[in-house]
């Protein structure tokens, strides 16, 4: 899903490297909205994190909530599905030695262009049949209503999270927030949202719901888990090598998206 800061001695060395850490992080939130982040009404999300984990890990010993269990949102997939969304993509899946490092488990090649519509039996199939060893989630589902909604549940392999952050160039704040996960033990994690994409920006985003287990993250904190998931994806949209979303959209109880992604895909499997 790290760092040790500084001791007293080493104190003005370490709010330098803090800043300097969360430059890229800061300045896209900045961009995204012109409030000051440190602004009373964001909930930080790092606390939000500590909160959750005080509550869930012992109710999960306890047996009182499901984690492994995610929302089934009714969605089955074929073996057609899976070749139909492979065929449909166009790119190359290869497979890169056992050896590889971490930062290298994962590579993007080259750019093909794409128009194309996937169904959310085929947008299911994809994600749940990536073979990639750092890949984190687990038993997903993708549900794309007609009125534009999507809804998307899985498993969290919260042992593979700081991995996955790693080989896929994340910034610095995202790999501690992630590190932190590491206390929840694989959590099922459940998400409904509108928007839409355009020049790899998302527009008109509406989180609706969002849970970890059986717990419902409150309207208060809402605001800014939808802040913080919309400067990660823009943040993995702008860092992958050939990926350039010019539209996308989820009409016509569909995922419809205009623009190129990468030609060759090459992982590490499991």
């Amino acid at each position: 899903m790290v760092t040790i800061m500084e001791k007293k001695g080493h104190k003005d060395h370490t709010i330098h490297k803090y800043h300097k850490d969360h430059n890229e992080h800061a300045q896209h939130k900045k961009d995204h909205k012109s409030e000051d982040p440190k602004s009373k009404k964001k909930f930080p999300v790092m606390l939000l994190v500590i909160i959750l984990a005080i509550y869930l890990v012992p109710a999960f010993f306890l047996g009182l909530f499901p984690f492994n269990s995610p929302r089934d949102l009714g969605v089955r997939y074929t073996e057609q599905d899976f070749l139909s969304s492979l065929n449909k993509i166009g790119g190359r899946l290869e497979e890169l030695p056992k050896g590889t490092v971490i930062t290298e488990s994962i590579q993007m090649e080259g750019a093909i262009p794409v128009d194309v519509s996937f169904s959310s039996e085929e947008l299911t199939a994809a994600a749940d049949s990536r073979k990639w060893i750092y890949y984190p989630v687990k038993d997903p589902q993708v549900k794309v209503n007609p009125d534009g909604t999507v809804e998307a549940s899985a498993i969290i392999r919260t042992g593979r999270l700081l991995d996955y952050a790693l080989a896929t160039k994340t910034p610095k704040y995202y790999v501690d927030l992630f590190d932190k996960f590491n206390i929840l033990p694989n959590p099922a994690v459940y998400v409904k949202a509108k928007g839409s994409v355009e020049n790899n920006r998302i527009v008109g985003a509406d989180l609706q719901e969002a849970q970890i287990g059986k717990i419902k993250i409150p309207d208060s904190a809402m605001e800014a888990v939808e802040d913080e998931l919309i400067t990660f994806i823009e943040g993995g949209l702008d860092r992958t090598p050939g990926l350039d979303v010019q539209h996308l959209d989820f009409d016509g109880g569909n995922l419809n998206i205009e623009g190129t992604i990468p030609a060759v895909e090459k992982t590490v499997n499991s």
